[in-house]
């Protein structure tokens, strides 16, 4: 379709990470793979190429499925928390074509000085890309979610089932149900989870063995048995059995 993210977001990556990693590192990754492939040796080169891929798999099977085309906001945000495999591998290369430098030089110029000056400019490199990443990713100081969800728990009903939707809101309810053990009689089940057949054969009768619901959660479908929408669910009142959810083929 006339939407599909054409160049699998390799174009975002590239211009995001090109605020986040120095002109450096993008320069080592470039030398490391041409003086991998050109003067390395066989376990070299299979390395080098072995990254490579794994950078151009990541980005052709995960961009395409992705599928998020010029992201901004959140969608830009969730795009990013899955950008480390290839940020790992490229930062790899990078130190591959950074070793190739250093021994190249060791061996031209025989000299002590070489290494010291190597590990002062390796040091300072990474000096400067904790200082220039420090604001943006330092969250010590921010309580928004955790505010969030311990203005909602005091004013729920005991053993109350809070349905939520997405990550932020769940694993926040949940951090204070499990995590701090305040109100751990309130139930907190994800909406998205509820719409998996899994959710009602595995999870329901291990943590809530006690509760049952009227069929699987479908929003986008009426409310026919075994499926129901939060619309009509105060109506439903027809217990789920494992047989209707599991899907036939």
């Amino acid at each position: 379709s006339s939407g599909i993210n054409a160049e699998y977001g390799v174009l975002v990556y590239v211009n995001d990470s090109s605020r986040e990693l120095t002109v450096a590192v993008w320069a080592l990754f470039l030398v490391g793979i041409a003086l991998a492939v050109a003067l390395g040796n066989r376990q070299q080169r299979e390395t080098t190429l072995i990254y490579v891929a794994m950078i151009i798999t990541y980005f052709a099977v995960f961009g395409s499925l992705a599928n998020i085309k010029n992201p901004t906001g959140i969608f830009h945000g969730v795009l990013e928390r899955f950008w480390l495999q290839p940020s790992i591998c490229l930062c790899t290369i990078a130190g591959i074509g950074a070793g190739f430098l250093f021994s190249e030089a060791q061996e031209r110029l025989n000299c002590p000085a070489v290494r010291f000056f190597f590990l002062s400019v390796a040091a300072a490199a990474i000096a400067y890309q904790v200082q220039h990443n420090w604001t943006d990713c330092n969250e010590n100081d921010n309580y928004f979610f955790w505010h969030y969800s311990r203005h909602i728990l005091p004013h729920l009903p005991r053993r109350s089932i809070l349905l939520t939707s997405g990550d932020f809101s769940t694993n926040t309810f949940r951090y204070h149900t499990i995590g701090e053990e305040y109100r751990t009689d309130v139930m907190v089940m994800d909406m998205q989870f509820m719409q998996a057949y899994w959710f009602y054969i595995c999870l329901m009768p291990i943590n809530w063995p006690d509760v049952s619901f009227p069929g699987l959660y479908k929003p986008g479908k009426a409310s026919q048995y075994p499926f129901y929408n939060l619309r009509t669910f105060p109506a439903d009142e027809v217990d789920i059995t494992i047989s209707d959810l599991v899907p036939t083929r």
